[in-house]
């Protein structure tokens, strides 16, 4: 229950009912619907009726007959099951007239003297109960302001920060136009490679086609370490999905403006939650904030299995040195609760404990995730050295193209998806499920892109690439773009080829053949797919060649003009070529005899 101001006329009713002979302020509080609520006297009038009090922490009038209603044979107040009902535990107070009251105050009409004198005082009141609040309020975090919230936080030893803060402006960006709404919260924190911090000041957000949006940023540390460069700021310490990188145009600078309240508050509750050490989100975000190399997607903290062990693991790429070894330590010291255990995989001579087995933790939303992606429950676990605090990837894409592209198009829509690809697995947080769904949406998300095979497997394994969810078994997934294949699907190029025959001079005079035998047919076919089979090249002239060295003894030879009629039907784009001389094949482009005709002059054989 709260406290709420009443209003100046809440109080002038009061008064005038007080002073003409009502009775005033009777008090209740609810417990629920299921009781009535007697009231003092045996008998009122029932018009005069006035019930009120809290509501949605508001202060408001309960309507008669809405709300309440007044049983006579009970003599008390009956709430409506069904209606908007006063809050939980709170008092709502009372006001009527009694039948036989003889009062000597009778005058309540505008202007008379009780009504000016009741008006006064319900002012004074009034003025009073807003000041009452103001105080209340002021002693809450979530609801003090300004001066009231700079005196909470000087409890807490934190100064809100004004221009001794540099600030900037950073450009939240990605290479392909937004899928949708994508929100940058106030309070998200990026930093420079050197690990100083600005947090951003101001929700902003990156709409549906946007490429980049501008937030404004405010330093972490005051004074001159945060006048930094233009495009230093290059980091976003908790990555958000869909935002691909961040950077500041131009260099940072101090003004005049003060930290707000709601980012001010913020930070109290911040520095509460890790002050408590209650939580193993105080223990995750200290390391976050004191180790620049860490972030939301590389820190998991989890319970033991056995109470009061905290297994803390790091998906950090290589072998971590001395000094990050150190500041972890300090951090997750600093962070511990009195009594708990906490361990990390930072290596086992470390000044902590070695890690401790953590307990499984369900998913729900993974899950979720999983089942509205279309894919089976049951996931593959990726192999890999099961102690090991990283799961290196390898990724394998064939893609399909929707029209003809050339080479430097090729190589800027292969960049662009093995962005969002690598992308995607950066963002995902530790011990998280790879959901194969959603990394083949940003794969065939480029108009381009007409389908898409992907295959994915750990780095190095010997084991079978998968088209299903991947477990990575609580490590944190990691891919290098040197770590993603990409190539053409092979496109069928069907190959139509017409062989023109005639009768070959005869010495003996002999009849010419009017038929051509089918062990001849079959040999001039096989003579023609080695040429198809080849090269990259498919010249005319080769395919002549070789049906002459395969006519070599036979009663045929090639016909004068167009003997030879070579045509190409293009399966991905649709393209035709007919009639040409040469063919040149692309890498992934391949050469398949879809029809084979041989004729005689004036007769189709075959």
């Amino acid at each position: 229950m709260t406290f709420v101001a009443q209003p100046y006329a809440r109080f002038a009713d009061d008064l005038l009912t007080a002073l003409t002979g009502g009775i005033i302020r009777e008090e209740h509080r609810f417990v629920g619907v299921e009781s009535p609520y007697a009231l003092a006297h045996p008998a009122v009038v029932v018009e005069s009726l006035r019930v009120y009090g809290q509501r949605g922490e508001a202060y408001t009038e309960f309507a008669r007959g809405v709300e309440y209603r007044y049983d006579a044979d009970e003599q008390a107040i009956l709430w409506q099951p069904e209606a908007a009902l006063p809050d939980d535990r709170s008092y709502f107070y009372v006001n009527y007239s009694l039948p036989e009251a003889r009062p000597r105050l009778t005058d309540r009409s505008p202007g008379s003297v009780v009504n000016i004198l009741s008006g006064a005082f319900a002012r004074e009141f009034a003025v009073l109960h807003q000041q009452m609040e103001g105080i209340y309020r002021a002693g809450f975090i979530e609801t003090a302001e300004d001066v009231a919230l700079d005196q909470i936080a000087a409890l807490l030893d934190i100064r809100r920060k004004d221009a001794r803060f540099a600030q900037a402006e950073v450009l939240f960006t990605r290479t392909t136009p937004a899928p949708g709404d994508i929100s940058v919260a106030a309070g998200t924190v990026v930093s420079t490679s050197a690990g100083l911090g600005f947090e951003t000041t101001d929700k902003r957000t990156l709409r549906k086609g946007q490429l980049s949006i501008a937030v404004p940023v405010r330093a972490q540390v005051e004074g001159p370490v945060g006048k930094v460069d233009a495009k230093t700021i290059t980091t976003v310490n908790r990555p958000i999905f869909g935002i691909e990188g961040v950077v500041n145009e131009q260099a940072s600078y101090f003004a005049t403006e003060r930290e707000s309240d709601e980012v001010l508050r913020r930070r109290i509750q911040g520095t509460l939650e890790r002050a408590g050490r209650a939580t193993l989100d105080a223990i995750k975000f200290r390391l976050i904030e004191e180790v620049p190399q860490l972030n939301e997607t590389n820190v998991q903290v989890e319970e033991g299995a056995t109470p009061g062990q905290v297994a803390v693991r790091l998906g950090l790429e290589g072998t971590p040195d001395a000094e990050l070894i150190s500041r972890v330590e300090a951090a997750l010291l600093a962070a511990r609760p009195a009594g708990i255990r906490v361990s990390h995989t930072l290596g086992l001579g470390s000044a902590l404990a070695a890690p401790v087995a953590a307990s499984p933790v369900a998913r729900p939303q993974v899950l979720a995730d999983m089942a509205a992606a279309g894919a089976p429950a049951a996931a593959a676990t990726l192999d890999g050295a099961a102690e090991a605090a990283t799961l290196p990837l390898q990724v394998e894409i064939l893609l399909r193209m929707a029209g003809p592209t050339d080479a430097a198009a090729q190589e800027k829509l292969n960049e662009s998806v093995r962005a969002a690809v690598v992308d995607y697995v950066h963002t995902l947080p530790m011990g998280a499920t790879i959901v194969y769904n959603k990394l083949l949406a940003r794969i065939v998300a480029p108009d381009e892109v007409a389908d898409a095979e992907l295959l994915v497997q750990s780095e190095g394994s010997s084991a079978s690439a998968y088209h299903t969810n991947l477990e990575t078994g609580g490590r944190k997934a990691t891919l290098s773009p040197e770590s993603v294949f990409i190539e053409r699907m092979e496109q069928a190029v069907r190959i139509d080829l017409r062989i023109l025959l005639a009768p070959a001079p005869s010495n003996n005079g002999a009849s010419p053949l009017l038929t051509i035998p089918d062990p001849l047919k079959a040999t001039l076919r096989t003579a023609c797919v080695r040429v198809l089979d080849a090269g990259s090249v498919l010249r005319l002239n080769d395919l002549r060649a070789a049906i002459v060295a395969a006519l070599a003894g036979e009663p045929f030879i090639l016909a004068e003009g167009s003997a030879v009629i070579l045509n190409a039907d293009y399966e991905e784009t649709g393209r035709l070529m007919n009639g040409v001389e040469m063919i040149t094949l692309q890498a992934y482009e391949r050469a398949q005899l879809r029809t084979f005709g041989v004729e005689l002059p004036g007769v189709l054989d075959g």
